[in-house]
């Protein structure tokens, strides 16, 4: 077993966010790897697309990063994760009608 799966195994949703508010990079890793399967599936069921669900998650990431960088106190991860997934595939549906609308 490796180290880095031993201690994310180890750590709560509440630490591996401290230590990514530290820079630790693996830490946020930790949280992609305990929640990517769950909020692909939340974004594929939204969006019904492979695709868009792989591009919403990207970006769920991405702003989780952000919100590390600026060490943004959040006290539920994964309530933070699940809202992000929600507003981001809504957001990409309303994109892509509002694409196939200009398209017509």
């Amino acid at each position: 077993m490796s180290v880095h799966k031993h201690t994310n195994r180890e750590l709560s949703d509440q630490q591996c966010w401290q230590k990514c508010c530290e820079g630790k990079q693996e830490a946020l890793f930790w949280l992609m790897e305990r929640y990517r399967i769950q909020l692909f599936g939340m974004a594929y069921a939204m969006t019904k697309q492979e695709n868009t669900a792989q591009e919403v998650l990207r970006q769920v990431f991405v702003q989780l990063h952000q919100k590390s960088v600026a060490k943004e106190a959040l006290k539920n991860i994964k309530k933070a994760l699940i809202g992000m997934t929600q507003d981001l595939s809504k957001q990409m549906m309303q994109q892509l009608a509002q694409q196939k609308i200009q398209a017509a």
